[in-house]
């Protein structure tokens, strides 16, 4: 995790991340409040880019439960924030905030997000019924990536590497 420190109050977010399109991301956050001082209010912000240059904007309400973005975290220390059915429109660095009685933070080093496609392949130019065949799929992240395969709707237990 990296992070950023302004007095007392600090702010340390996951390293970047590599999500599939689709599925759901969680970016781990985590802030210190040393004084106790009340948070009153926390805030998820997104870097945009229009004409060339970087311009900050805060996400969707994310306190209701039918949005794609979901806060995690609680007022205290932990800011999890998840993305559900991640889009390329996600991509792009993430910062947190939060708002004390007396302070605000907001992180000073972000999260990029990278957003990649699954592909699947038949390495078989023609497949005839009854032909072995072997299925491979590439993920486009650097990090290992698990893959289920299904046939005819049932999962499909026997690998072969």
């Amino acid at each position: 995790m990296k992070g950023a420190q302004r007095g007392s109050l600090e702010v340390t977010l996951d390293r970047d991340l590599c999500v599939l399109r689709g599925a759901s991301a969680v970016i781990n956050c985590r802030y210190s409040n040393p004084f106790s001082h009340a948070v009153i209010e926390v805030g998820w912000w997104k870097q945009y880019q229009m004409v060339g240059y970087w311009w900050p904007g805060s996400l969707p309400n994310f306190w209701a439960s039918s949005q794609r973005y979901r806060y995690l975290g609680d007022f205290i220390s932990d800011c999890r924030l998840q993305i559900n059915d991640v889009q390329h429109a996600d991509a792009g660095y993430y910062f947190f905030s939060f708002y004390t009685t007396f302070e605000d933070q907001k992180s000073k080093t972000s999260t990029k997000l990278y957003v990649k496609e699954l592909t699947a392949a038949v390495q078989s130019s023609s497949v005839a019924e009854g032909d072995d065949i072997r299925l491979t799929c590439v993920s486009g992240c650097p990090t290992p990536v698990d893959i289920v395969w299904f046939k005819d709707g049932q999962l499909v237990r026997n690998e072969v590497l």
